[in-house]
């Protein structure tokens, strides 16, 4: 045990020391469960629960208010993240609003056919929009952040419905963020293949999650390898419950 624990603390960071610590937490619960009250628990029910567990510990620890993008148009039911095709790679985007730091929190997560995280990134605009606007901004983000990656064949997937339907929709038309619009589909001409999709809130967290986080931080930060637990643990979770 002693020679199990030093492997982990020489082979892994924090965050993955303390998704480890809370599944083994989980898998002693699991055991008393079944010994003591003659109850079976999968373990796959395990891990989402303990991924579940850490996630709103870390979430409360975000003491900093602030105020996330609200769609009405976006549906709240429950979903699942939908991986690509294989030859696409997907690309979820988000936005929130730090009304108090007047910032515009965007995040944008790249992922393959088989559910691997590629890429992913958050960055802020120093201006506050209305919640529409913001998320065009990511949209329009995210696309900036594929093409520099040199990704040419793209799905772009959002939560907010208005936007989707404002770009791929020409009946629609959205007026606020036609410049947004203009753009956006000046960047899509870059890629050889670039699809729009529209989902559920429950299928766009990772990329939620790290608008909320440069939200809060004010900060830009890119991973292409070493993903933080928040992106890994949740695109896991995503991986794993669409293939249910």
């Amino acid at each position: 045990m002693v020679d199990l624990v030093s492997y982990l603390l020489s082979k892994l960071n924090a965050d993955l020391l303390s998704l480890v610590v809370v599944v083994l937490h989980r898998i002693w619960l699991r055991r008393n469960k079944f010994i003591f009250d003659g109850q079976f628990v999968p373990p796959l029910k395990v891990f989402l629960e303990a991924s579940q567990l850490l996630e709103d510990f870390n979430r409360c620890n975000l003491r900093e208010p602030f105020f996330s993008v609200s769609n009405d148009d976006s549906s709240r039911s429950c979903s699942f993240w939908d991986p690509p095709v294989a030859g696409l790679v997907k690309i979820n985007w988000d936005a929130s609003l730090n009304i108090s730091s007047a910032v515009v929190g965007m995040g944008c997560v790249i992922r393959d056919a088989n559910g691997f995280v590629l890429a992913a990134k958050c960055g802020v605009s120093r201006a506050v929009a209305e919640p529409v606007c913001a998320e065009a901004m990511a949209a329009l983000f995210a696309l900036e952040f594929c093409n520099d990656l040199g990704y040419v064949n793209v799905v772009s997937e959002g939560d907010s419905l208005q936007v989707i339907k404002a770009i791929t929709d020409s009946e629609y038309h959205l007026h606020k963020i036609g410049h947004f619009l203009k753009a956006i589909n000046q960047r899509a001409n870059d890629f050889s293949v670039c699809k729009w999709s529209h989902c559920a809130r429950d299928a766009n967290e990772v990329a939620h999650l790290l608008a909320r986080r440069a939200a809060f931080s004010g900060l830009c930060n890119v991973w292409t390898e070493n993903m933080p637990l928040f992106i890994s643990s949740v695109s896991f979770r995503d991986l794993l419950v669409s293939r249910l």
